[in-house]
C-alpha cells in the first residue's frame, strides 16, 4: 500500500502530525508513506523512520510567490514529483484550502475532514472519502483520529509517539561543551517574548549549576536577540546558521530545553 500524507506547514503542526504516522506505520508496517510539505519545513517529515519520500512544495505566500515559482520552473517540477506515483490513499491532515488543493494535484483516492470537521468550509468537496473528527481537541489527537479512520484501523488513545529516528539528524561541525541547555528564546509574536532580564537571570542560574547555555535563532532579528541575551558571558553560545535538522540534533543531545 502506498499512502501520501498532505501536511504542508507549519513547524509545530508538522511535528504534531508525526504521531499519526507512527500509529499508521505500526498498524501497516508494510505500507510506504510519502509526505508533501512546504519546502521551508521539508526536513521535519524526513526525521520519521516510516517516511519513504518527501515531496517539497514551493512556499505559497501570495500570488507573487506563486508566480515566481512558475517562472523558475519550481512549481512544474513539484507537479511532476507529486503526480509520478499513483497512491492508494491521499490523506490530507491540513484541514484547509492549501491542503485540499494540493491533495487534488496528486493521483489517488483523496481523504480528509468532512464539512463539520474542517477548519475552512468547502474543503470537504475535494475528498472522495470524508470523515468526522470532533473539534475542540488537540491537533495531535485530531490528526491521529483522521489517519485511523482513513486507513481503517482502531484508534487507541495513548501517549503520542513521534517516531523520530535520531540517526537521521545530521551532527553539527563544532563541539558544544556538555552538559548544556537549549533556550528557545524567540517567537513570531513579539508580545510572547519573555523579557531580556529574565533570560539573563535564568542564564545565570544555569551557569551556577554547571550548565552551558545554547541559543538558536532562525532569522536576523532572532540572531540579534540571541546575542543580546548571551551578553558576552562565558559558557553561553549563540549557534551559527544551521538547518532545522541540525538544530534538532542540538536539542536532542541537550540535557534540557
Amino acid at each position: 500500500m502506498r499512502v501520501l500524507i498532505v501536511r504542508l506547514s507549519s513547524m509545530g503542526d508538522l511535528v504534531h502530525a508525526l504521531p499519526a504516522l507512527t500509529d499508521a506505520a505500526d498498524y501497516y508496517p508494510e505500507a510506504r508513506f510519502d509526505w508533501v510539505v512546504d519546502q521551508t519545513f521539508s526536513d521535519v517529515p524526513s526525521w520519521h523512520k516510516a517516511v519513504d519520500r518527501v515531496i517539497r512544495c514551493p512556499p505559497r505566500r501570495g500570488v507573487s510567490a506563486f508566480y515566481q515559482s512558475l517562472q523558475s520552473g519550481k512549481f512544474l517540477e513539484f507537479l511532476k514529483q507529486i503526480q509520478q506515483t499513483h497512491y492508494d490513499l491521499i490523506i490530507d491532515l491540513q484541514w484547509g484550502f492549501k491542503g485540499a488543493i494540493t491533495a487534488c494535484l496528486a493521483n489517488g483516492m483523496r481523504c480528509g475532514y468532512d464539512a463539520k470537521s474542517a477548519r475552512e468550509w468547502g474543503t470537504h468537496f475535494a475528498y472522495r472519502q470524508k470523515f468526522f473528527v470532533a473539534r475542540g481537541q488537540h491537533s495531535i489527537e485530531r490528526m491521529r483520529q483522521l489517519m485511523a479512520q482513513a486507513l481503517s484501523y482502531p484508534y487507541r488513545k495513548n501517549d503520542p509517539i513521534y517516531g523520530i529516528d535520531r540517526s537521521r539528524l545530521p551532527s553539527v561541525p563544532f563541539p558544544i561543551p556538555s552538559p548544556y541547555l537549549v533556550f528557545i528564546h524567540s517567537t513570531s509574536w513579539e508580545s510572547k517574548c519573555w523579557q531580556v532580564r529574565y533570560w539573563k537571570q535564568l542564564t545565570g542560574m544555569a551557569i551556577v549549576n554547571s550548565f552551558s547555555v545554547v541559543l538558536p535563532w532562525g532569522n536576523q532579528k532572532e540572531q540579534e536577540r540571541a546575542t543580546q541575551r548571551a551578553d558576552g558571558r562565558d559558557r553561553v553560545f549563540v549557534l551559527p546558521d544551521l538547518t532545522i535538522s541540525q538544530k534538532a540534533y542540538v536539542i536532542a543531545n541537550a540535557k534540557g530545553m
